[in-house]
């Protein structure tokens, strides 16, 4: 939920249905896939002693193959309605696995159609669309007409969205240390787009989200991870000539 002052998660466990799984077990996804997909294995190993409340994977996993390289394991909670997968949601401190591989199936977004695509087309019947159009009931007057004037020349949903996103990278300098000190608006968005002028993920992708959701398009915020870094390894001749790829990632962020 958007709060005005930033992102709050009242009911954690209880915003959706949620269910224990098993290692192997394939993971339903509630929401009816109209894309093609591609299969992707991932094995995920953690360098250091941090613990996450869920187990990360590319959207949207279809199944946790191993945890610490057993083919079984306690401590997995599925939400299919956000393709979350929870770590130890009764809370009797497992500890998180070092290591696991985990399935996906990663749409393949068709672009071009969908940025023909119609409102209608897009979300008619769609039951979760009103929770991803929340916004306070003083969510401030500016920022809809900001977002009114940005996307004026867009015809689609699709549009849009795409011209929201180019102001925001074209407009606002990046920076982990912005000067909070010129902020006076009470709501977080407002006063990124007004007075702050500069920021970092979180106000990018805030401000995204509730522009995008002040134009009745629905749209949900999202954590995840940095896309990392993908190191040099060295190769034999013989690894060189058979066409062998680097598909490793270290990710600290």
């Amino acid at each position: 939920l958007y709060s005005g002052r930033g992102w709050v998660d009242r009911d954690r466990l209880n915003r959706g249905p949620l269910e224990a799984v098993d290692v192997g077990e394939s993971l339903e996804s509630s929401v009816g896939s109209k894309v093609n997909t591609r299969t992707l294995k991932q094995t995920v190993t953690v360098l250091n002693n941090n613990e996450f409340p869920v187990l990360f994977g590319t959207y949207s996993v279809s199944s946790v193959d191993s945890l610490n390289g057993e083919k079984a394991g306690d401590g997995l909670s599925w939400r299919s309605r956000d393709s979350e997968l929870i770590w130890d949601v009764d809370g009797k401190k497992l500890a998180y696995p070092s290591t696991f591989e985990v399935t996906s199936e990663v749409p393949v977004i068709p672009v071009q159609e969908l940025t023909t695509k119609t409102y209608e087309e897009l979300y008619k019947g769609n039951d979760l669309e009103k929770m991803f159009l929340q916004l306070p009931n003083d969510f401030p007057k500016r920022v809809r007409e900001l977002a009114e004037e940005i996307t004026a020349e867009g015809k689609t949903p699709y549009e849009k969205t795409a011209l929201l996103q180019q102001y925001l990278q074209q407009t606002f300098p990046y920076t982990n240390n912005p000067d909070i000190s010129r902020v006076t608006s009470n709501d977080f968005v407002e006063g990124f787009l007004f007075e702050l002028k500069e920021g970092y993920c979180d106000y990018y992708s805030t401000a995204l989200v509730t522009m995008a959701r002040s134009l009745n398009i629905p749209a949900r915020w999202v954590k995840g991870y940095a896309p990392g870094e993908q190191p040099e390894i060295p190769m034999n001749p013989a690894q060189q000539q058979s066409g062998t790829v680097n598909n490793n990632y270290t990710i600290t962020n």
